[in-house]
């Protein structure tokens, strides 16, 4: 949303910003003179659970609660358009009408065809009815709502403005010459695969020359309640994901996490590969950004993937949810870098233009005039 609102021509159209609660959004925001508006109930649609379960049913109260004052700001400000920034808010496409705006949904999510019907069908008739524009940041994001015609319009990658000096001799406290780093950036969530990378790097890469650095710490919250309760207990007994996972790394000295960060050019730069395996389907921008720098890639098999590697021409794709093919194929791969950096280079040049900047910069524009 950030990076929209510094792009799309100011002369042209004036943006507002409805947040939830303040953060540092809100001083990038400040920066740029843009006016923001709170509504604390703001509530976002739940997909990944039943509609019946607990999270679903106090998430669709938000939502209900929020209409009524949604509707009253944008009659109040004199809004034209409402622009909401991923599908899990579509939900306010209707209120947006009966506020008498035009309306614009720009899905970003994976969301799974064959699960969760009820919810799915919810989602399409509010867009199917009220969706004056469909936007998508994938091929798969598009196919979600088989009924709209969608514009895709990637989110534009420029890694030259995302360059820091960090180099792999601090990081890793150690003269680097001749190491070979595997970069992973999926962070401890456990739909990212982290738990296999690890597993299969400590028990099958056995060589002193091969380093692996993780972006993104493990960090424990807080959690009250039953879910609190349950998560000590499972930490007593040694089962709590996070846990075992920082426990394994802790085991393996030629592993280093560090937190995420936005800059990372020249840790891909210096990485000998990127290693991702996700255990559920997601856009993974983190490839086309490692494919632009040329740097070779292993990654589990998803629609996006198979978009963004032209079906496996610029990176090696693995089947998700298998350890041992996964762990053979990485074997096989880093015997064959040497042939994965041409097929990186060779997948450079169409990412550029893909996820260009002024392009898609043109298109959002043009999609705003339209309307």
């Amino acid at each position: 949303m950030l990076n929209i609102i510094k792009n799309i021509d100011r002369n042209k159209f004036e943006p507002l910003v409805l947040l939830r609660t303040t953060g540092p959004l809100v001083d990038e925001l400040e920066k740029l003179n843009i006016k923001v508006f709170y509504l604390p109930s703001l509530g976002e649609f739940v997909y990944m659970r039943s509609l019946f379960s607990r999270i679903s049913i106090i998430s669709n109260l938000k939502i209900l609660r929020s209409k009524k004052p949604f509707i009253e700001l944008l009659q109040r400000e004199k809004i034209d358009i409402v622009y909401l920034n991923n599908m899990m808010i579509f939900h306010f496409l209707k209120a947006a009408k009966q506020a008498g705006c035009k309306t614009i949904l720009h899905v970003r999510e994976h969301v799974p065809l064959d699960r969760y019907k009820l919810k799915l069908r919810w989602a399409r008739n509010q867009v199917d009815n009220y969706c004056d524009q469909l936007v998508a940041i994938n091929h798969y994001s598009a196919s979600i709502f088989p009924n709209k015609d969608a514009t895709i319009i990637y989110d534009w990658i420029d890694m030259k403005s995302r360059y820091k000096k960090m180099p792999f001799n601090d990081i890793f406290g150690e003269d680097m010459s001749g190491k070979k780093v595997l970069l992973f950036t999926g962070g401890f969530d456990p739909i990212k695969g982290l738990a296999c990378v690890v597993d299969c790097f400590t028990k099958d890469l056995k060589g002193d020359e091969y380093r692996l650095l993780i972006l993104g710490k493990h960090t424990e919250k807080s959690i009250n309640g039953l879910k609190g309760v349950k998560k000590n207990v499972l930490k007593m007994l040694g089962r709590d994901f996070g846990e075992r996972l920082q426990c394994m790394i802790e085991a393996d000295k030629r592993i280093k996490c560090i937190p995420p960060l936005y800059e990372l050019s020249h840790l891909i730069e210096q990485s000998h590969c990127y290693v991702s395996y996700f255990t559920k389907p997601h856009a993974n921008l983190a490839l086309a950004e490692n494919i632009i720098l040329k740097n070779p890639s292993i990654v589990a098999e998803t629609e996006e993937s198979l978009e963004y590697t032209n079906n496996g021409e610029y990176a090696m794709l693995v089947k998700p949810n298998d350890r041992d093919e996964f762990s053979a194929k990485l074997i096989l791969f880093l015997s064959n870098i040497n042939e994965w950096e041409k097929a990186a280079e060779k997948g450079t040049d169409p990412l550029l233009n893909k996820f260009d900047k002024s392009g898609n910069v043109s298109r959002l524009e043009s999609l705003l005039e339209s309307i």
